[in-house]
């Protein structure tokens, strides 16, 4: 399913849980609170996996404070440090 697929359903799911919170008495015993949940977890699940199964597509991500080497590559100074007073930094 796509990302906006997920997001679609994740919203349509919101929107019910509210509905059903607030819907009247004899409709909430219609239908349990767990059936929501339920679709709610699988939507996490699949999102936990997705998320872990992509980590490592992507490979190792730099780490620190410094400007990342994508970012220097795409707005400039990727071989020298840029200057403090320069108006474009």
């Amino acid at each position: 399913m796509s990302s906006r697929g997920i997001g679609a359903v994740r919203v349509l799911l919101l929107g019910l849980l509210l509905a059903w919170f607030f819907s009247p008495p004899d409709w909430r015993y219609a239908v349990p609170i767990w059936v929501p949940f339920l679709v709610a977890l699988g939507l996490e699940t699949e999102f936990a996996i997705v998320g872990w199964l992509g980590a490592g597509r992507s490979g190792p991500r730099e780490q620190g404070r410094a400007p990342q080497l994508a970012d220097l590559e795409r707005f400039g100074w990727p071989d020298e440090v840029p200057d403090d007073e320069d108006p474009s930094f």
